[in-house]
């Protein structure tokens, strides 16, 4: 399976994490009546499906040392962090600049370092003597 795959299968199975942990969480721990302790319950879902998904992927990533799914679930991390703090401040800062920029650097960086990551830890196949 080729590195791009492996890293937006990290991705993905982070974001599906973090809606699972939420809808879990939120349906579970929310269904008392009151829509507010449920929005807060799903919030608090959200954190433990990131915080769960992240521990599921350097799991799986140091066992098999399929980094870029580790790296994936990381830059997924980040964003669903940036898109948060977005919608929290709802507007850009006083220089103009909106979440785009951030967005663009946590995705770039983490390709980098992912890649850089798998070719470090590629094992150098073994010459036998004949």
């Amino acid at each position: 399976m080729s590195m791009v795959l492996r890293f937006l299968g990290g991705l993905v199975s982070l974001i599906l994490a973090t809606v699972l942990g939420a809808f879990v969480i939120g349906f579970v721990g929310g269904n008392v009546g009151d829509k507010n302790v449920g929005f807060g319950m799903a919030g608090w879902g959200a954190v433990a499906g990131i915080i769960l998904g992240l521990a599921g992927l350097a799991w799986f990533s140091f066992r098999h040392r399929a980094w870029m799914l580790l790296w994936g679930g990381i830059t997924a991390a980040a964003l669903e962090w940036a898109f948060g703090a977005a919608g929290l401040q709802g507007e850009p800062d006083k220089y103009g600049n909106g979440i785009g920029p951030v967005l663009l650097a946590a995705i770039l960086g983490a390709i980098v370092i992912g890649v850089a990551a798998s070719l470090i830890s590629r094992q150098q196949p073994t010459k036998t003597r004949a």
